[in-house]
């Protein structure tokens, strides 16, 4: 075993690796919240409320963006608890993420191998390649930092196991993996990372002992290792099976059905060479790279197939004496495989992102071969000093240009839009650039000028909607999502921010409209139907509301809210049994619903079974004692049942709830005044709520009139009495209410004889 090199090379080594990231993303801080930002940061409420039991609860138990990484989001509302809403903070933690990824490999390598100049060649290509700007320098991408902590710290404590085997040691293994699971699910294939480490550095396997290389790790044979990694790949399948839930109910899998198997395969044979490339060469790189479609000849797909195939004969064959050939090549296989596209995700073909964990597989050939070069033909250690320098110095420099263009979304755009690799027409580039130079001013449905649109400007279209939508104009967002939508119809998925942001700002037509444009990409999409059935019944079209509820119920029968609101419309149509019906549904899916319960009790009130109305009235009554219509209903029962007294507790209930509400007033004051229990009359509050239910109706209403009148009687103040009635008699007159006219000279005949109007017992 090579001898480790001094402590004090090592520290060099890290202070050295540090002050260069530092100064290659030193521009970061200067730099804005872009693209997805607004859904990972500045628009997500949940994380704006910092770290709190309500986020550490939806962190862990919902999904959002299409992802499950709960400690991802933990980090960002960390970081909205300390720097708010400054971007500077939230970039500078990316930074110091990647700078402590990078010392971890570094170390890790190091630790591995007892190489000192080539762990530090990958180190630094790591921590300072252009290619990586993209997972440092956007903070929506905190998932791919974050989870290469984890997974450096799963390789250090697999390399620490490995030495002495123990269940201690192997449990920091499989929390470490568990942890970088929860910040992205790209670690998936970190166990069979593993086992590559086992063939070499560490030698693990044997009967397949690297002769030049004899670690002293303890050897067990293939199928021992192999069963030794079964609880991984167990956490690993629980990984890829919820990450396929929460991206196929976001329709983030919708490509999977857009792209054929062969068209899938052709862009992962032209991705897996163009990834190689730009680490090679870091020239065109931009946030987005369009769907190649019939773009690139067939002989390109060909070319690019045995390249491939003639690199892994060509590994295979030379890692009988360099075994990390070998481990690179299928690292940086292997690592891509979740994102190569056989599974197509959104509507790129590949992005820079992606490469973050496996280029460190082609670093390492790289660096590892060049050590063998230069240590069989430079034995000058001086000049592969010189080169190091050179390339880092390089590398620094590309990086800084690099970060520059994530400053802000018209910057990030404008240059995406002009790397050839995302545009063909060199004229619509230049328009699309100016388009954004001047923020996309005026625009509208009817007057957005016709640019040459495909597939290469689906997701500059769909993210200047995005940026519309942090500027709050909502209808521009709106027609943005629509251009994006015309070329991928899957895109109607994203709809739902724009609608639901109208619908917050009262802007309800033009959330309708666009909740309409969901349903005609997808009649049964769920949310949409429910808003528009809501909509509609808010509007009085209870017909039309029920077309929309009934198409929620088709896709989730157990949606008690749309079932709760289909009654209701049911009702308002006429149709009282079907609603009776469907709301004890609803009691079915959510027992002790209150507004099911509520709205039963209505019901059964109405049709004059008081009985049933009561029980399901004070089982609704159990969520909100303060239920102003409630207090009212029960109130009506008990009067109608003769049960006064507990009439009038109820109304009183309801008068300290709603002070200003006139029927509730008249009706106490009524029965204060003319209860035939003598206990349960009280003139003077009969007088004085009856006097403001006639305030609150400017003293035209002729049934007040008449009840402040018995008010007034009952309080022995005949003269008001006399007064009040006959003028509440005149209204009714001439309102035509005969029948009350009837029995309002009755009453006036008893307050002119100076006697009180009371109920018969």
């Amino acid at each position: 075993m090579n001898p480790l090199p001094k402590k004090w090379h090592v520290v060099i080594i890290c202070l050295l690796l540090a002050i260069a990231i530092l100064v290659a993303y030193e521009g970061v801080r200067h730099n804005d919240f872009v693209y997805d930002d607004w859904s990972y940061v500045t628009l997500n409420h949940h994380i704006q409320s910092g770290i709190t039991p309500a986020t550490i609860r939806w962190a862990f138990t919902k999904f959002h963006s299409a992802n499950w990484h709960p400690l991802t989001w933990l980090s960002h509302a960390l970081d909205v608890e300390i720097f708010g809403l400054d971007p500077a903070g939230h970039h500078v933690t990316n930074v110091i993420i990647h700078l402590v990824n990078s010392l971890l490999l570094f170390w890790i390598l190091q630790q591995m191998t007892g190489k000192l100049w080539a762990s530090t060649l990958v180190a630094a290509a790591f921590a300072l390649h252009p290619v990586h700007v993209e997972s440092v320098a956007w903070v929506s991408e905190r998932k791919d930092v974050l989870s290469a902590f984890f997974a450096f710290l799963t390789i250090g404590a697999y390399v620490r196991y490995a030495a002495r085997p123990g269940i201690g040691r192997y449990l920091w293994v499989f929390l470490f993996l568990a942890f970088g699971l929860m910040s992205k699910p790209m670690l998936v294939t970190l166990p069979f990372i593993l086992g590559l480490l086992d063939y070499w550095p560490l030698n693990r396997i044997r009967g397949w002992s690297d002769k030049e290389n004899i670690t002293g790790y303890p050897q067990f044979s293939p199928s021992t290792l192999l069963m030794e990694k079964t609880p991984l790949f167990i956490l690993v399948m629980v990984s890829c099976i919820i990450t396929f839930i929460a991206q196929r109910g976001a329709g983030a899998t919708a490509g999977v059905n857009l792209f054929s198997i062969k068209m899938r395969l052709c862009n992962m044979l032209i991705s897996y060479v163009s990834y190689l490339g730009k680490m090679i060469y870091p020239r065109n790189l931009c946030v987005f790279y369009p769907w190649r479609g019939n773009s690139i000849p067939d002989y390109l797909y060909l070319l690019s197939f045995l390249f491939l195939s003639a690199t892994t004969v060509l590994v295979i064959w030379l890692s009988r004496r360099k075994r990390y050939l070998m481990v690179g090549w299928f690292w940086f296989l292997g690592m891509l495989v979740p994102v190569i596209g056989l599974v197509q995700i959104g509507g790129q073909s590949m992005a820079d992102r992606y490469t973050y964990l496996p280029g460190i597989g082609f670093f390492i050939m790289v660096s590892w071969g060049l050590s063998d070069l230069v240590s069989r033909w430079l034995p000058d250690k001086r000049a592969l000093g010189i080169f190091t320098l050179i390339l880092i110095a390089a590398m620094i420099a590309g990086t800084r240009r690099q970060t520059r263009y994530w400053e802000n979304n018209i910057t990030l755009f404008a240059h995406t839009l002009g790397v050839k690799d995302c545009c063909r027409n060199t004229r619509s580039a230049e328009d699309y650039a100016r388009y954004l130079e001047n923020q996309f001013h005026d625009i509208d449905e009817n007057t957005i000028r016709p640019i040459e649109i495909d597939l290469r400007f689906v997701y500059a279209w769909f993210y200047l909607g995005e940026y519309y939508l942090e500027l709050n104009n909502i209808e521009h967002a709106y027609l943005c999502y629509n251009k994006s939508c015309e070329q991928m119809p899957e895109y109607y998925t994203h709809f739902d921010k724009p609608a639901q942001k109208a619908k917050e700002q009262g802007q309800m037509d033009l959330a309708v409209r666009i909740w309409e444009k969901v349903i005609k990409y997808n009649p049964g999409h769920i949310n949409a139907n429910y808003n528009l059935g809501m909509a509609a019944v808010r509007q009085g079209h209870y017909d039309k509301a029920r077309e929309y509820f009934n198409q929620v119920l088709k896709k989730n029968p157990n949606h008690y809210l749309a079932a709760n609101n289909l009654a209701f419309a049911l009702e308002k149509t006429g149709k009282i049994d079907e609603a009776i019906d469907l709301w004890k549904r609803v009691l079915t899916i959510v027992p002790n619903y209150p507004n099911a319960n509520f709205s039963l009790g209505t019901a059964m009130y109405l049709q004059g079974r008081f009985d049933e109305a009561l029980e399901y009235f004070h089982t609704a009554l159990q969520s909100n004692p303060d239920w102003f219509e409630i207090q009212v209903r029960l109130g009506d029962i008990y009067y109608q049942t003769n049960d006064f007294k507990t009439a009038i507790d109820h109304w009183t209930h309801a008068v300290r709830l709603e002070p200003e509400s006139p029927e509730v007033l008249n009706k106490l004051a009524w029965t204060l005044a003319t209860a035939a229990d003598e206990t349960l009359r009280n003139p003077a509050d009969a007088v004085r709520y009856a006097q403001k239910a006639c305030e609150l109706t400017q003293s035209v209403d002729y049934a007040k009139l008449d009840t402040l009148s018995a008010a007034y009687a009952a309080a022995g103040e005949y003269d008001k009495a006399v007064e009040t009635a006959e003028k509440s008699i005149r209204i009714a007159t001439d309102a035509g209410d005969q029948t009350y006219v009837q029995d309002a000279q009755n009453r006036l005949k008893l307050y002119q004889a100076h006697q009180p109007y009371y109920l018969s017992p």
